[in-house]
């Protein structure tokens, strides 16, 4: 995809990501609510494993996203080009989101079963992950280690 300015890369991935993390706290508040207000009819499941084992897939997960995002940025120092870099960068970004998020949404199945409260511990500390890995033009330009006039055109948005 190509982008006319810096500005309208960041509206375009900012758009994706607010849409994919928006799924899983949609999903994931309304069974909250509906757990605080007695109406959600499940059969509780009473295992600790259960519990266990989501939480370890969940954790399992965030850190796989962490490796793979670190392992595709090496790819992205190879890449010639700025808008090519932006391009993989976008890219990985968005899987890194995607896998955060599809974490959430396994703590949203777990916390339906169980109705356990570590399930909305581990939802509120992928939420507060997601916000502290949130591309800005600053993490942009030091994970691409841009420099010089590279840098002044992100951190600034100004236009290619």
């Amino acid at each position: 995809m190509k982008f006319n300015s810096i500005r309208e890369f960041f509206n375009t991935l900012y758009n994706i990501l607010y849409g994919i993390l928006l799924v899983p706290l949609l999903v994931f508040v309304y069974l909250y609510l509906e757990q605080r207000a007695g109406s959600l009819v499940t059969e509780i499941v009473e295992s600790s494993l259960l519990v266990w084992v989501l939480s370890s897939v969940v954790i399992f997960e965030w850190v796989m996203s962490f490796v793979i995002f670190h392992k595709g940025m090496k790819a992205v120092e190879q890449r010639i080009g700025l808008g090519e870099r932006l391009e993989k960068y976008r890219s990985i970004t968005i899987v890194r989101y995607a896998m955060i998020s599809s974490s959430c949404l396994i703590l949203a199945v777990g916390f339906y079963l169980t109705q356990h409260q570590v399930f909305t511990a581990l939802f509120v500390m992928a939420m507060i992950l997601q916000s502290s890995f949130w591309p800005t033009t600053y993490r942009l330009a030091n994970h691409l280690k841009l420099k010089g006039e590279e840098r002044e055109m992100i951190i600034r948005k100004k236009d290619f």
